[in-house]
């Protein structure tokens, strides 16, 4: 079975050039950006269609590499197409495959498949996609097809519920885009004490990348370390008291959530005071 894009930004050119480098067909790419197109299928050695129809016609499997408000118009004008024995399958982390309504009744079947993984180049990122958990849901059929076209790619499929989609996709934003925002009010604390930015920033690299990478290898109460860890209400009464407004409430929640992990890691700990102060 041949792969089709349609769209050829980072995640559409990421997934043809991993798939080509895994020894799966692709076809080529139609976008609305002709120059986009162009550089898709010079990186992935396929071609770039002037028309959807023409796509179509060479494609058994359909990727929808567009953006999640352009998925319902691009699935719209797909249609149009003969989808008979085609299958259809947008890479949208938050949507379910259900967006494509009536897809089983048009087509083979509609279906997910997204990476956890942030796609940052349209020529680089291929190579972590390769490490990287996929989620796959949608029509069964779609499903077991889609699934059974990537064996070969040896990749990590993780089958998803349509049901859970949003709360996946939450939970990845939880793991990715808040903890930009947790850096960055931790750079601002620093520049508030002295330092300038790009000392900041150097400053918390050690303490980032160590953390990250003990919380992936032993897992949530193995990496937990500082006052919640050693149960030291008097620093987190500190902390609580020099915080302002939303940084404070921030501080406040993430580190009832941490008690949480510090009373599984220490049951024999009375955690009482340090309850009050976060008044949980």
């Amino acid at each position: 079975m041949r792969a089709g894009f349609i769209g050829a930004g980072k995640v559409g050119c990421s997934l043809g050039l991993l798939f080509r480098k895994k020894g799966l067909p692709v076809v080529g790419y139609v976008s609305r950006h002709g120059e986009s197109a162009d550089l898709a299928a010079t990186l992935t050695a396929s071609h770039h269609f002037a028309a959807l129809v023409e796509l179509v016609a060479e494609s058994d499997i359909l990727f929808l590499t567009v953006p999640d408000g352009s998925i319902a118009d691009v699935w719209k004008e797909l249609q149009k197409c003969p989808l008979e024995g085609k299958l259809v399958c947008h890479c949208s982390g938050s949507l379910p495959a259900a967006v494509l309504e009536e897809a089983a009744d048009i087509c083979l079947g509609a279906c997910s498949l997204h990476p956890l993984y942030a796609v940052s180049s349209r020529e680089e990122s291929w190579e972590g996609l390769s490490s990287a958990v996929f989620t796959l849901e949608g029509d069964s059929a779609a499903v077991a097809t889609l699934y059974d076209w990537l064996l070969p790619a040896e990749l990590q499929i993780q089958r998803l519920k349509s049901i859970d989609k949003t709360r996946y996709h939450a939970a990845a934003v939880f793991a990715s885009n808040l903890v930009v925002g947790l850096v960055q009010e931790a750079w601002d604390l620093l520049e508030e004490c002295g330092f300038d930015e790009n000392t900041a920033r150097l400053a918390l690299a050690p303490l980032l990348s160590g953390n990250i990478a003990k919380l992936v290898e032993q897992g949530a109460e193995k990496a937990l370390t500082g006052p919640m860890e050693r149960n030291d209400v008097k620093t987190v009464a500190r902390h609580l008291g020099v915080l302002k407004n939303d940084q404070r409430e921030i501080y406040r929640l993430l580190s009832v959530r941490l008690l949480e992990i510090a009373s599984r890691k220490h049951p024999e700990r009375d955690m009482e005071a340090m309850r009050e102060v976060l008044h949980c």
